[in-house]
This record gives C-alpha cells, sequence and structure tokens, in this order.
C-alpha cells in the first residue's frame, strides 16, 4: 500500500507461485503501478494474465547487463513525483475510509487544491485511481463546498439582518415625521374653528404647548434610537478590535527565533510522550505519560494550535484555518480516551501511527 511502483521478477518459479500470484493481484487492486521484469524466460501460457498486457524489461542471460537496467532505471523515474504524491494521498484516503469515513480527515483548503492540480496532471497512460481515492478527492471537495455555502449564507444572514435593522429604524424615524406632521394639522385646525374666542385662544394655546410637548418628546425618542443604533454600532467595532488586537498578539513571535523555539520544544514534547504510550509496556510509565499527554493537549498544545489556525487571519473570520496539529492531537486522545491510563491493552500500533502523525504535522508546520 506504501509503494509508488511494483516490479515482479518474471522467472519459472515466480510465475507459479501462489504467494506471488497473489501480489500481482494485491497491486493490481490497489491501482499500483506494475513493471514486469523477466529474469529468466518462461512460456508465455504461464504468466499470469495481469502481466501478459504489459511490456517487459528482459535481462537476457549472456547479453549486457548496462542496457536493461538503464531501461528498468529509466521507466521508474517517469512520472515519479506524481506517483508519490498519488501514494501519499492513496495512504490518506485508506485512513479515512478505516476511521469511518471521519469528516477531520478530509482534505481542505491547500491540500485540497494540490489534490485537484494533482487530479489534473493525470497522464492517459497512469494507473486508474482507486475507488476509495477517488471517493476520498470528490468527500473533501464537497466538504468545501458546503463549508464554503454556509459561510456565504450566514453573511447573506447577517448583511439581512442589518438591512432590517436599518430599514425599522428609517420606518421608526418617518412614522414620528407623520405623527409630527399630524399634530401640526390638526393644531392649524383648531386654530381656524376657534379663531374668534378667547375660549378658542385658551384652546390654541393648550393645543401649542402639547404640541411643543410632544414634539419634545418625538426628537427625545428619535435621539434615543439613534443613540442605540450608534452604541450597538461602536460596540460591534469594539469587539473587532479585541478580537484582531488579541489573534495579533497571538501570534506574535511566530516567525521569531524564541517563538519557534519554544512551539518546537512543545510539540518535541508532545511527540516524545506519544511516542512512549504507543511502545511502552510498563505501567506506571504508560500512566504517567498519559496524565502528562492530557496536560500538553488542554495547556501548551493549545498555543500552537491556535496561532496554525490564526496564521492568514486578516481580520476577515473565513481565514481562520483548521489546525491539522488539532487534528492529529484530538485523533490521539480519542484513542487514548478509549482505554483506562491504568490498564495497557490496546493495541500499540495504533497509538504509534498516531504518534507519527503528530510529529509529521509538527514538522510540516514548523520552520
Amino acid at each position: 500500500a506504501k509503494a509508488d511502483t511494483v516490479i515482479f521478477v518474471i522467472t519459472p518459479a515466480s510465475v507459479i507461485s501462489p504467494r506471488c500470484d497473489w501480489e500481482v493481484k494485491r497491486t493490481v487492486a490497489l491501482s499500483k503501478r506494475l513493471i514486469p521484469l523477466q529474469w529468466i524466460a518462461v512460456l508465455e501460457a504461464e504468466v499470469p494474465v495481469e502481466l501478459k498486457r504489459l511490456n517487459y524489461t528482459i535481462f537476457a542471460t549472456g547479453q549486457p547487463f548496462t542496457g536493461p537496467l538503464a531501461e528498468l532505471t529509466e521507466t521508474l523515474l517517469q512520472d515519479l513525483p506524481w506517483l508519490r504524491q498519488r501514494t501519499q494521498l492513496h495512504e490518506e484516503a485508506i485512513r479515512w475510509q478505516t476511521r469511518s469515513r471521519d469528516q477531520d480527515l478530509l482534505l481542505r483548503g491547500t491540500a485540497l487544491d494540490e489534490a485537484g492540480n494533482w487530479t489534473r496532471r493525470r497522464k492517459p497512460n497512469a494507473p486508474d485511481n482507486p475507488a476509495v481515492l477517488t471517493a476520498f478527492i470528490g468527500a473533501s471537495e464537497n466538504e468545501e463546498s458546503a463549508r464554503a455555502s454556509a459561510e456565504r449564507k450566514r453573511i447573506e444572514e447577517m448583511a439581512t439582518a442589518q438591512t432590517e435593522r436599518a430599514k425599522a429604524l428609517t420606518d421608526a424615524e418617518a412614522a414620528l415625521k407623520r405623527e409630527a406632521e399630524a399634530q401640526q394639522a390638526r393644531a392649524r385646525a383648531r386654530r381656524i374653528i376657534t379663531w374668534g374666542s378667547a375660549a378658542a385662544s385658551i384652546l390654541i394655546v393648550a393645543g401649542a404647548l402639547s404640541f411643543a410637548a410632544q414634539q419634545q418628546r418625538n426628537r427625545a425618542t428619535q435621539e434615543r434610537l439613534t443613540a442605540v443604533a450608534v452604541a450597538k454600532t461602536k460596540e460591534t467595532e469594539r469587539q473587532k478590535s479585541v478580537v484582531d488586537d488579541l489573534i495579533s498578539r497571538i501570534g506574535a513571535g511566530r516567525f521569531e527565533k524564541p517563538g519557534i523555539n519554544a512551539m518546537k520544544k512543545i510539540c518535541s514534547e508532545a511527540v516524545a510522550v506519544t511516542t512512549i504510550l504507543g511502545t511502552t509496556s510498563i505501567e506506571n510509565e504508560y500512566r504517567n505519560n498519559a496524565e502528562r499527554f492530557w496536560e500538553l493537549y488542554w495547556g501548551p498544545m493549545n498555543i500552537v494550535e491556535i496561532r496554525q489556525r490564526t496564521d492568514k487571519y486578516t481580520g476577515d473570520s473565513k481565514l481562520v484555518m483548521p489546525s491539522r496539529i488539532e487534528s492529529a492531537m484530538v485523533h490521539f486522545g480519542n484513542e487514548l480516551g478509549q482505554n483506562d491510563s491504568s490498564i495497557i491493552h490496546l493495541p500499540r500500533s495504533i497509538l504509534t501511527s498516531l504518534s507519527l502523525e503528530i510529529k509529521k504535522e509538527c514538522d510540516a508546520y514548523l520552520p
């Protein structure tokens, strides 16, 4: 499963070997590049059908060795970077399939873009991709599309809510204006009807006072609504400033030597602890390192994970990226948490593999 290319050496013994036949079929099932090398000539009828359709590299007895060797070397070097990336993606796809298609293991961001470019670089004579690899890349693209769609929807909902709040404020102001105009019209009518009498004069004065009071109340209401809107806007800006400042301080020292050394020290301890957990058979050592893992998990490793998540943040929440280091630690913690820390019965190979994943992600991230 980890090979880029499989070479099958054709001899009278290998073509009739059940084990060798299984290896050929397994190579084809995994869609690996298969190169037949004829070391000792055999009858064509005895060669496995999977090899007959391929071009042989022939090492003939009594003939120079260098020519076939150069031919084999040239064949192996063809499309080697593309094949190596295919092997890596295939391993990730198998891990995703084994872990019940865990969404946390899907490709995201730059990794997904690189997988797409890799797919487009495939040559016509390249081996067909295994079904699990095709499904893995497709699921990654669907998840990325769904995430982008959800983010767009959230932004649209925020914009709609802001528009509705602005409209409500405008409607309130218009209602206050209409009320003021209606009161002015009623006051004018009262003045015309009662113009000639002293009683009318008193009513006019009272109406004017009432109108003035209402106008003042309307102005006060409008000023209060405006002040509330301004205060909300300022609070939103203040909260965004606080978040931006916090993330800026989190990222401080990311590329400075002391900061790099600190993160390397934290990651090195995490790798050392998880390596011991994947190999020790001493119960006290296992339990002590399990406790230290959770201390790192909830403490220092959070610093590295938060920095990785906010490396590209520039004030736009869409640029807060997932942390592959965090995913590796979570996977290890999930496996470790299913077992009592005083009992050492879980398969060591699981923790060993997950420990290597943590080291791989730390090495990829730290300069």
